[in-house]
């Protein structure tokens, strides 16, 4: 049986978060990342803030792959984006 949890339940999880601006179009929004769990362990150390969607979802993938955490979009995600 499956079961369904919410994002503060997930313990190793890579967060992509939209950074608000009252000026920005969805097309040049930023992002920054950040990491709980195994993924905080992991121990990134790059730049994960004012990052374009594209750079920041490498990132998540890249980290979340290495530590079988959960990549959570915070805002809006890109319709190409897994």
């Amino acid at each position: 049986m499956n079961k369904t949890v919410t994002a503060s339940e997930v313990v190793d999880k890579v967060i992509i978060s939209e950074m608000c601006d009252d000026d920005s179009t969805s097309e040049d929004s930023q992002y920054e990342v950040t990491f709980h769990g195994a993924a905080e362990e992991y121990g990134f150390s790059d730049s994960t803030d004012y990052l374009n969607a594209v750079d920041a979802f490498e990132i998540a993938e890249d980290v979340a792959g290495e530590t079988g955490s959960v990549i959570i979009w915070e805002g809006s995600k890109p319709g190409w984006a897994g």
